[in-house]
């Protein structure tokens, strides 16, 4: 028997003895050092906590150790596994799903299997609540996703506490309900303990323990839900949503853009003061990070960038191996294997049926065809050849892993070397190494964008996202994956392609030698491809400058639009045909026109909308910043033209001027109208209104309730120090 095999045998033996030892570990200096005049370390000061009358409590180490063998236990027992299934039951079915469970849930068990699900769940939810277009609450849902795991037992600690202290307690009903899912789980499928006996004899402890530390956690969810619920609505908050859903639904107008393309003077650059002073009034900021300071949202701060070596598999060549090896059986052996790969995965050939007459949609029908169907055989020999070349692939890559491996840490493998001792095979690697790419370069370099990384019992890992969650970046959500974010040289892979790209794509080998975190540049000839600012050399080209002088450019245009703009709706308050005549005219003959500027032309509000919804239908798919800027751009417009239809006097000598300084434009409304909601829509709407707009504020507050950093601020969480008169005291 190997070793690997005792320990999977004998698994469930460890873990008791681990959590037993822990137990007798904490328990047995207290013995010792009961009677002796000697501190017991259990009792230790290790942090403290601020109680409602604003007196500091001592956290203990057998505190933190015994919040540590609750989530331990909880963990064992499924508990995470019951909330995970709760949570996607809800999401599945349509029901409401609290932000206040899934945020507790990251806190206590950031390294749960299900984790990375929560985190996808959670990050979704941000996206369609509108949260990650604010800088604030963005940081806030990537501190949670992101929450610490080896902090868990303090947010346990002090959940626990505040739960306490808000009367809270786990009803037997409640305890009742979480055993019953747990079964009804397990039944389906879930990895569960068959019973409470198996657990409490797993862990060595009592069953009321565990149901001790079942009723403490229901009672931590149920106090998330206490303080979200609580929240209560004001009359007009509710008047103005459904004023602004209404009048989003129906307000239309017809309006011209004076945009700041149309008013740049090509013959006039910046001084190199005024480019320098562009330059570092923007230098800290990302480019499309819109608010007040930067309502443009210019931005050429430096986004995070990796620098890769790796081997590189042709994949064409494996298929010609594969097809060429294929074709050498005989044709009894081909068909043989076709049919044994179709057998061992009837699941990739299941189609699903048409629903039948009167048959609930719901509720969809498969078959799983036969092997002497139509088009089976064909599919299965294609299906059998993808995988031969996957497999085929690792091998490889991994005979070259192994090789890279066995170099010492001091002195990382020569990637190019090894490729090299491949050149005489029938499949060479080949070798390649990257300037430093940010995560956008680094979708546009060869087919890393669609590579993923396969490991056995686990999801496919995106390279991009490995690439860019390794430890020297570790931040957020794109940090928290399955597997420990990898390290510097680091051998990744193998990584291969999805199987539409196996016949023509590549298979690497990868690792990350360097890394230049998000930072400012340090000048107009730093763009960040060269890496850390230390490698810029003295002379280098100043890259950025003609992004910096179109930037500016484009500002000194739109301030010419702005008083167009002004201009025009004065004038078109008395004849809008003859003012739009006019200023297209002025266009025309201006000497800076450019061929492809075209006319000042009318557009509505009705176009604004059906280019908002194609978009946010994109956003579902890709999940870039161009996407999201171009959302906040056309909801920002909408939302300007309901504030401007609700706030223009009627009496005013020119017409409604909307200023978007995101979109680098003005806007001049011929007409904007909208139809307020009469008594009864309101009372109509109300009840439905009154029910979203109270979870979108419960979710809000959760969101901010169990921030990380704001649970330990709450609490007046700190960790203890020792000074030098306490070590002391110790000898």
């Amino acid at each position: 028997m190997t070793v690997m095999r005792w320990f999977r045998r004998n698994n469930k033996k460890l873990m008791a003895i681990f959590v037993v030892a822990i137990m007798i570990a904490f328990t047995l200096p207290s013995i010792m050092f009961q009677g002796s005049g000697r501190r017991d370390p259990g009792k230790d000061t290790v942090a403290f906590y601020r109680q409602p009358d604003g007196s500091e409590t001592d956290i203990s180490r057998k505190m933190l150790i015994d919040s540590e063998l609750n989530l331990r236990i909880l963990q064992g027992f499924g508990a995470d596994a019951v909330t995970f299934a709760d949570i996607f039951g809800a999401q599945q079915t349509g029901q409401e799903v609290r932000s206040s469970d899934i945020a507790i849930y990251l806190l206590l068990f950031p390294g749960s299997r299900y984790s990375q699900n929560i985190r996808s769940a959670f990050y979704q939810q941000a996206q369609r609540m509108g949260w990650l277009m604010d800088e604030e609450k963005a940081d806030t849902v990537m501190r949670i996703i992101g929450a610490e795991p080896n902090k868990a037992n303090i947010y346990y600690l002090l959940l626990a506490k505040e739960a306490r202290q808000a009367g809270i307690q786990a009803a037997q009903s409640q305890i009742d309900q979480f055993l019953q899912n747990h079964g009804k789980y397990r039944q389906m499928g879930l990895p569960l303990p068959n019973s409470i006996a198996s657990i409490t004899q797993e862990f060595g402890i009592s069953e009321k323990a565990l149901k001790n530390a079942l009723a403490e956690y229901l009672a931590i969810l149920q106090y998330g839900r206490t303080i979200t619920d609580s929240l209560a609505l004001s009359e007009p908050e509710l008047k103005k949503t459904i004023r602004d859903m209404v009048e989003w639904e129906n307000i239309t107008g017809t309006f011209v853009s004076f945009n700041a393309r149309d008013f740049i003077d090509p013959n006039t650059d910046p001084s190199p003061e005024e480019l320098d002073k562009h330059f570092q009034a923007y230098k800290t900021k990302k480019e499309g990070d819109f608010n007040d300071e930067n309502p443009h949202g210019f931005g050429y701060m430096l986004s995070d960038r990796v620098q890769v070596e790796y081997l590189q598999l042709d994949l064409k060549l494996v298929k010609k191996q594969v097809d060429d090896q294929f074709a050498q059986l005989a044709s009894k052996e081909q068909e043989t294997k076709v049919e044994q790969y179709w057998s061992q995965n009837r699941e990739r050939f299941r189609i699903q049926l048409p629903p039948a007459e009167g048959q609930d949609n719901q509720q969809p029908q498969y078959k799983d065809p036969e092997f002497g169907e139509i088009g089976i055989y064909t599919k299965a020999e294609q299906l059998l050849k993808n995988s031969l070349i996957q497999q085929e692939a690792q091998r490889l890559l991994e005979l070259s892993k192994q090789q890279s491996q066995q170099a010492s840490a001091s002195q990382p493998a020569d990637y190019a070397n090894l490729a090299k001792q491949t050149e005489s095979q029938p499949l060479p690697l080949a070798y390649g190494k990257t300037a430093y790419l940010s995560y956008q370069d680094a979708q546009n370099y060869q087919d890393f964008r669609s590579v993923y990384k396969i490991a056995k019992g686990q999801p496919q890992q995106d390279l991009l996202q490995i690439l860019f969650s390794c430890e020297p970046l570790h931040k957020g959500f794109v940090t928290r994956i399955e597997e420990p974010p990898a390290a510097l040289f680091e051998d990744i892979g193998p990584v291969l392609p999805d199987e539409s790209a196996l016949e023509t794509g590549s298979a690497y080998l990868v690792r990350i030698t360097a890394v230049d975190p998000a930072r400012q540049p340090i000048s107009l000839a730093d763009d960040g491809r060269l890496g850390p600012a230390e490698n810029l050399p003295p002379d280098a080209e100043p890259v950025l400058a003609e992004t910096v002088k179109n930037d500016w450019k484009k500002l000194q245009g739109y301030l010419v639009a702005q008083k167009k703009a002004q201009a025009f709706a004065q004038q078109a308050k008395a004849d809008w045909q003859a003012a739009l005549t006019e200023a297209n005219k002025a266009l025309i003959t201006d000497p800076n026109q450019t061929p492809d500027q075209g006319p000042i032309q009318e557009t509505t509000l009705a176009d604004v909308k059906r280019n908002l919804e194609y978009l946010q239908q994109y956003s579902q798919y890709q999940n870039s910043p161009n996407i999201f800027a171009a959302l906040f751009r056309n909801t920002q417009m909408i939302r300007k033209a309901i504030d401007l239809f609700n706030t223009f006097p009627t009496d005013s000598p020119s017409l409604p001027l909307l200023d978007t300084p995101e979109n680098f434009s003005c806007t001049v409304f011929k007409d904007l109208q909208a139809t307020p909601p009469d008594v009864a829509e309101y009372l109509r709407r109300k009840p439905i209104v009154t029910q979203n707009l109270q979870q979108q504020n419960q979710q809000l507050l959760a969101l901010t309730q169990f921030n990380p950093v704001n649970l330990e601020k709450r609490n007046g969480f700190r960790e203890y120090v020792m000074d030098t008169s306490d070590k002391e005291t110790e000898k």
